[in-house]
């Protein structure tokens, strides 16, 4: 009798191997920027190693400095070939607080040669949400993965909003775009301008507005504020941009 053959595993879909990554991985040592210090008691009046090599250094006052979105997202988006699922992978992790630098902890254990640095890992309540909101979204046509991820941020869906029915991508000239408000535009810090220059995702959601008298058509910003305004300040002349029609 022949053996029966093995039926083969299906292959896990993105969105299920990004949260398994999520959910097992320490980011490493140098992906995260880690300060602290190390205490040798053996330096401080302590005969705990005797002279011989010194395996007692402690390490102390942890913290994160910065979580950067070049270390902690784009490594997971760039698995993405949709454009439109990355920029949502992408705004859910950032709204979520995966680049607020309190939202980690670093994880410290015990060798051979003392006290060292194991990583660090995400607070375990954003990991959740992050990993529940990921699969909710998994099944959803593209339309209502952005409709979804702004009920997310804002709380709810604008109603022009929700009788639309595609979304595509498109490059646009920033011109063509209704963004100003003078008032918070002079409000947006140079910080944020600096911290989008190099986003490499479409900068906004925008819906079509024909209402000009030269039949070109303008897009109305709905989502990405400071990542346009981060463009013109930068002299980007042409964007991606998902478009909802």
């Amino acid at each position: 009798m022949k053996p029966k053959s093995k039926t083969p595993k299906p292959k896990p879909s993105l969105i299920e191997t990004i949260v398994s990554d999520l959910q097992s991985k320490r980011f490493g040592r140098y992906s995260i920027d880690v300060e602290y210090e190390t205490y040798y008691p053996c330096h401080n009046g302590s005969n705990c190693c005797n002279g011989d090599m010194c395996r007692c250094g402690q390490i102390q006052n942890t913290h994160v400095e910065s979580a950067k979105r070049s270390e902690v997202i784009e490594p997971i988006t760039s698995k993405c070939d949709d454009i439109i699922l990355a920029y949502c992978i992408d705004r859910i992790m950032t709204m979520s607080g995966m680049l607020d630098k309190d939202n980690w902890e670093v994880n410290v254990y015990r060798g051979y040669y003392g006290e060292e640095i194991d990583g660090v890992e995400l607070n375990r309540t954003i990991m959740d949400t992050v990993c529940a909101r990921l699969q909710e979204i998994e099944t959803l046509s593209d339309i209502d993965r952005i409709k979804r991820f702004l009920e997310y941020e804002y709380g709810y869906v604008l109603p022009k909003l929700k009788k639309l029915t595609t979304a595509t991508v498109r490059e646009v000239s920033i011109d063509n775009l209704d963004v100003f408000n003078e008032n918070h535009y002079r409000k947006i810090e140079k910080q944020a301008i600096d911290y989008y220059q190099d986003y490499k995702l479409p900068r906004a959601v925008c819906n079509k507005d024909w209402a000009n008298d030269d039949f070109i058509p303008e897009y109305k910003v709905i989502d990405g504020y400071h990542r346009v305004v981060s463009a013109n300040k930068n002299k980007i002349n042409k964007i991606k941009v998902i478009v909802l029609e």
